[in-house]
């Protein structure tokens, strides 16, 4: 199966939907894989998990564990890594933003609470998103977005909560094993998602949407969310944005990345403070036109589905 795993990637991001590990693809049977989150999103996706059937459903989540090629990784890759410009000022963003990482409250959830995220989704037409969502991965969780309601299915014992008949894998909302050094969260997203740093634009993108996605939909410790973007801060290919707005007009500073087909995606920052403020993604081309954003509003540890911090 030939598949664009660029197009998937940003398919399923504008959507809300969340890694699995290939480890965990290649462990489960090939009947029924239960894939990802989906987090209700603009697209529409409106219920539970998105369930992926046979052979397709497991190229596509090979292509969502983001099975790529990136530097020092492949022959020649030395020789293509030379033409990659390291941008000191985006590098410098993402420093500051590590260091205010490092000044966040560091909790640690426990297995039978939930992470609650909220956003403010759309460019043009925002809508509120709201999840809470399975710090173990094994308890149903709930998604809120344009007024609608549904449950996040938790996968306990491979199968999913009030299901029969469907494998699953669970997807936590916290991370433990997570390391806390630029170099350790390399290796964990290696071996985890399949990672690889290498150069051009697919791989940039892939690293990422893959770093973002850690950032949106989990809950990191203060170490954890410094080394993803001091392992940014340390690729070549981003570039700083000096003046860049999330989607509810809040000013900032902007780190980007460009598209492999056209257009960018840019992490926002406070310019203050350099926490997070959310994303905007610009898709530019033939039968690529799209713009998308969302707006950090809360993340945090609550001890029911429906609580709010």
């Amino acid at each position: 199966m030939r598949t664009d795993l660029g197009d998937q990637i940003h398919q399923l991001m504008e959507r809300g939907l969340r890694l699995v590990s290939m480890a965990d693809i290649e462990n489960r049977s090939p009947a029924r894989v239960t894939a990802v989150r989906p987090a209700v999103a603009r697209l529409g996706l409106g219920r539970g998990r998105l369930i992926l059937a046979g052979a397709a459903g497991i190229a596509a989540c090979v292509a969502l564990a983001v099975t790529a090629l990136l530097p020092g990784s492949g022959s020649g890759s030395h020789t293509s890594q030379a033409r990659v410009h390291l941008d000191r000022t985006a590098a410098s963003v993402l420093h500051r933003a590590a260091l205010a990482a490092l000044r966040l409250p560091a909790r640690t959830p426990q297995p039978d609470q939930f992470v609650y995220v909220e956003w403010a989704n759309g460019v043009r037409t925002r809508q509120l998103y709201q999840a809470w969502l399975s710090v173990d991965g094994t308890r149903n969780g709930l998604i809120r977005s344009g007024g609608r309601s549904s449950v996040d299915p938790g996968c306990h014992h491979g199968h999913q909560a009030g299901q029969h008949g469907y494998s699953c894998v669970p997807a936590p909302a916290f991370l433990p094993g997570m390391p806390a050094t630029p170099r350790g969260v390399l290796r964990y997203l290696e071996k985890t998602y399949g990672l690889r740093l290498g150069t051009g634009k697919k791989s940039l993108d892939r690293l990422g949407t893959t770093v973002d996605g850690l950032l949106s939909f989990t809950y990191l410790l203060p170490r954890q969310r410094a080394a993803l973007y001091e392992l940014l801060a340390q690729t070549p290919g981003f570039t700083v944005v000096p003046h860049a707005a999330d989607v509810i007009g809040r000013q900032g500073i902007g780190v980007s990345w460009a598209l492999p087909r056209g257009g960018d995606i840019i992490i926002i920052f406070d310019r203050r403070t350099y926490a997070e403020l959310g994303l905007i993604a610009k898709g530019s081309g033939k039968d690529r036109n799209y713009e998308f954003g969302r707006a950090l509003l809360k993340i945090a540890i609550v001890s029911k589905t429906g609580q709010l911090p």
